[in-house]
């Protein structure tokens, strides 16, 4: 939202003191959709439509950049209340795609009505080995868009501090009872210090910055 319109704070200028977890949104059709690469949208004939329940999140912002570069023209259908809502849309045929995180839509794997045609993610997910990951289809900077879960503190506050908190931090995130537990609850511990955190941050913002024009297009 910083990006569209003014807010009271700016991200970049907060203390970034680490990255814990790391969930990348998966881009879904219908089992019997014609589509099994997005390189096929373009030859569509019509518009492709994309359920969202937040027009600023990253999966659908990733969209709204892959149909930009891939020249292929975007709807996005928004108004759905959750992630859930939106992967009903597909399987009611009121768009052709959605995205959201995998533990949303494995009901729907399982029951035989989804598809998985793409992972917004560096590399190929683990819950979905044969879906190609956005960076091999061309777009290796789009990669960057995947749902990473910050620990941030306000802006200035004592390096020694941000120390102190980025130490308890990665310890956490390399105990053996923790990892248990993520491993257990299916969640991808990715722990990335203050430093390569606020390096994310800014690569992010550079990537959002460039393409405001066509965010903007779609969420107004």
């Amino acid at each position: 939202s910083q990006i569209l319109e003014k807010q009271d704070y700016d991200c970049k200028k907060f203390s970034y003191i680490g990255n814990a977890q790391h969930t990348p949104p998966i881009w879904f059709v219908k089992t019997d959709s014609p589509f099994h690469t997005v390189k096929q949208f373009n030859i569509y004939g019509k518009p492709v439509r994309h359920s969202a329940f937040s027009l600023t999140s990253n999966s659908t912002v990733a969209a709204m950049i892959m149909a930009n570069r891939e020249g292929f023209p975007l709807v996005i259908v928004g108004g759905y209340k959750s992630a859930a809502d939106a992967i009903l849309g597909v399987i009611r045929g009121e768009v052709e795609f959605s995205s959201c995180a995998p533990s949303v839509a494995m009901q729907f794997m399982r029951s035989g009505q989804l598809r998985p045609i793409l992972a917004i993610d560096q590399k190929r997910t683990p819950d979905f080995p044969d879906t190609p990951a956005i960076v091999e289809v061309g777009h290796p900077d789009l990669g960057v868009l995947a749902t990473d879960y910050w620990f941030m503190a306000p802006p200035r506050v004592p390096k020694d501090r941000i120390q102190i908190l980025e130490n308890a931090l990665m310890k956490t995130l390399k105990d053996p009872g923790f990892l248990a537990w993520a491993k257990g609850a299916g969640v991808e511990i990715v722990p990335l210090n203050g430093e390569e955190m606020t390096k994310m941050v800014f690569k992010l913002f550079g990537l959002l910055e460039q393409y405001k024009g066509d965010i903007e297009k779609h969420t107004k």
